[in-house]
């Protein structure tokens, strides 16, 4: 498979080393390293078993789990027109798309297969909060404590910063559940004065079609009045079932110790998983298959 690894300084856009991996024990020993701050493993070429023993079914979404059309046709509906406001907003202008691998990727797929993607890259940063780093490690929270994968959506963004240059729009994208964590990415892009750098657009597909997350859209919202993001643009959904669904998203994380680090989700077959594809079939009507993903031409 393909491995992506990249560093705090980096040399190129999406990853700073590329390297195709044929065993689990070879992948680890390549992301366990201090200095990659994250990792992404594309199911090319040369499968493995990789994450077998922790792909159990916890979540009610994952036990409970049953295709629908008319749900998928919804996640569809909304992402198309996520995309028009995009398409209306930035002109073909150049844009950058920031989009967390596990909640915006299936969000981003979606999206892009109506927009004209000439002038956009986009960027699939690691983060997420029930993520830990290796404890030998020592990588400390502001807390004080052994950091989440939350850590790194600073260092994925700082080691972004001298790219955006030559962009003329930051576009961030992700799932809305309350909009805890859509908040809390966005404070630490003003943090770090991303908005200095270049103009940000914050994009969301929200979940109960925004039922649950009006107070916090409201924050937001109040950060285009301020001046301080571009726009933000919202659409809702009957049910953003991708969210803690990895069977259904195809992507997560083998250990929740070894830090920020995507591997597939492949059944004993080293195929993805039933709901993956009809989800799919349903949804991504003419956008490239995740084995493809990786082949794109990379800065």
């Amino acid at each position: 498979m393909e491995l992506w690894l990249r560093y705090k300084k980096a040399c190129g856009l999406k990853f700073d080393k590329k390297q195709i991996v044929t065993s689990r024990n070879e992948w680890h020993e390549l992301i366990y390293d201090k200095n990659v701050i994250s990792s992404i493993l594309w199911p090319t070429d040369s499968l493995f078993k990789i994450g077998g023993e922790f792909f159990n079914r916890r979540h009610p979404h994952e036990r409970k789990y049953k295709n629908d059309s008319q749900r998928n046709h919804s996640y569809l509906l909304a992402c198309k027109k996520l995309a028009q406001q995009i398409e209306v907003q930035v002109k073909g202008k150049k844009c950058l798309v920031y989009a967390p691998m596990r909640g915006a990727y299936p969000i981003w797929r979606a999206i892009s297969q109506f927009l004209d993607l000439s002038n956009i890259d986009v960027y699939y940063p690691v983060t997420s909060s029930f993520v830990l780093y290796p404890k030998e490690f020592a990588i400390m929270s502001r807390k004080g404590k052994n950091a989440s994968g939350r850590l790194n959506n600073y260092q994925e963004l700082e080691r972004l910063k001298p790219f955006m240059k030559d962009y003329n729009y930051f576009i961030y994208i992700d799932e809305i559940i309350s909009g805890g964590m859509m908040c809390g990415h966005v404070k630490e892009m003003l943090e770090m004065r991303i908005n200095d750098e270049i103009d940000i657009i914050v994009v969301g597909l929200a979940d109960s079609f925004g039922e649950r997350s009006k107070s916090r859209r409201n924050k937001i919202a109040k950060s285009v009045v301020d001046k301080q993001i571009h726009a933000f643009f919202w659409e809702g959904c009957q049910e953003l079932i991708t969210e803690d669904q990895k069977f259904l998203l195809g992507v997560h994380y083998e250990d929740y110790r070894h830090g920020p680090h995507i591997i597939p989700v492949l059944n004993e077959n080293l195929e993805f998983y039933a709901e993956y594809k009809l989800f799919e079939s349903d949804v991504y009507e003419k956008n490239e298959p995740f084995r493809a993903i990786c082949k794109n031409k990379s800065r």
